[in-house]
């Protein structure tokens, strides 16, 4: 899905500095000095998974004191029809040697390995023991003040192994994206906290 994002942003500090400066020589704010530095914005427009995604969507959000809060959304993220699953990002690099990630596989000429990893799981086979043996024994003499020995011996032997094999995820709907699963559907999550509204879980 494109994303094309609009924030606030300042001017550089050497306007705000001489903002402040006039400000302290004369008393009075430069209005339209600091007005254009609070309030001048960019947009960026920004291309993120597959290209059967659809149109691109805006999003405004701006710096508050308890983190970004997002704004002016233009697609409905509760909606399992408009959200589907396919790569987030162009991050399958090491899904280049695979002949059946190929762009000459998918048919599109801006689809290929780098597209085809849709996740990766990382499983950690782990063998530990630990074998110990003890022996103690108690020995009774006459040696003035010494009226009894315990002696003894321990042997400790501890391994430890680990086999870890990672795997690379692709959809079975690559090179396209794909429904999210009626068995793996939710409902939705709240995060109105963050101004996003619902977005399907």
């Amino acid at each position: 899905m494109d994303t094309q994002i609009t924030r606030p942003i300042h001017r550089p500090a050497a306007q705000l500095r001489e903002a402040r400066r006039q400000l302290d020589d004369s008393g009075q704010a430069p209005v339209a000095l600091l007005g254009e530095a609070l309030a001048r914005s960019w947009q960026r427009s920004h291309g993120a998974g597959l290209p059967t995604q659809g149109a691109n969507t805006t999003r405004s959000w701006a710096t508050t004191p308890n983190g970004l809060m997002f704004s002016n959304n233009t697609t409905n993220f509760a909606d399992y029809s408009l959200v589907r699953l396919a790569g987030p990002q162009s991050w399958g690099g090491s899904l280049a040697p695979i002949p059946g990630l190929q762009t000459s596989v998918s048919n599109i000429p801006t689809v290929g390995p780098a597209q085809a990893q849709d996740g990766f799981v990382n499983t950690g086979v782990f063998d530990e023991h630990l074998n110990s043996v003890r022996l103690e024994g108690v020995g009774t003499v006459d040696y003035g003040w010494v009226k009894k020995i315990n002696f003894g011996v321990a042997y400790t032997d501890h391994a430890k192994s680990k086999n870890n094999h990672g795997a690379f995820l692709t959809a079975n709907t690559w090179p396209l994206d794909g429904p999210i699963p009626a068995g793996s559907r939710k409902g939705v999550a709240d995060l109105a906290w963050a101004g996003l509204g619902q977005v399907v879980a």
